[in-house]
């Protein structure tokens, strides 16, 4: 994932591998016209070995940037991860869970440092919609609403967030229709 606050300031997530085959996080930033590699933080618990892959990021403006993705704790299960950089320091922050391990795939900022995020959490074959206001440091969840029609189990998968204004966010993905484990229907849930 790559995003750029402005044309001599952007910031590049993946990850890489060390010599022991070990996959870490890894943050690239530019200022002005350097490039810097870090290695990005983990969270509390995270495993050593595997910790996490950042998929999706925005920068909102110079001096603040979020990254979400997934990482693997040293039990083995997969977690949300929250990664934010404020001044040059980037920090990994802990995700309010509600009801089973989220995991995000976008994310969006509208104004300052104010962003939402979008994926889905779960357990077992039920999958919900997971929504994630990101204010600075400070984090709350939400389940996704979803149509009447929704099944018992309805799969949801939010792939991209957009924050056209301040307060205004879409979060739009697909859900399992009632009664039907194969026919996947868009899903459109605005702020």
């Amino acid at each position: 994932a790559v995003s750029c606050a402005s044309s001599t300031t952007c910031v590049a997530f993946g990850d890489y591998k060390d010599a022991k085959g070990d996959q870490f996080g890894l943050i690239v930033t530019k200022s002005a016209s350097q490039w810097v590699a870090a290695e990005a933080p983990s969270p509390t618990g995270a495993s050593t070995s595997s910790p996490g892959e950042a998929e999706s990021a925005s920068a909102c403006a110079a001096g603040f940037c979020v990254a979400v993705g997934q990482y693997r704790s040293a039990s083995g299960n997969l977690g949300g991860l929250v990664l934010v950089e404020e001044g040059g320091r980037w920090s990994a922050l802990s995700m309010p869970v509600l009801g089973g391990a989220p995991a995000l795939s976008a994310v969006a900022c509208s104004a300052g440092q104010v962003c939402s995020a979008a994926g889905s959490y779960g357990s077992g074959p039920k999958l919900e919609g997971y929504l994630l206001l990101i204010d600075g440091t400070s984090l709350s969840a939400e389940t996704s609403p979803l149509p009447p029609n929704h099944g018992t189990d309805p799969l949801v998968d939010l792939g991209s967030v957009a924050c056209p204004a301040a307060g205004a966010c879409v979060a739009s993905g697909a859900y399992d229709e009632s009664g039907s484990a194969t026919v996947q229907l868009p899903l459109v849930v605005s702020q």
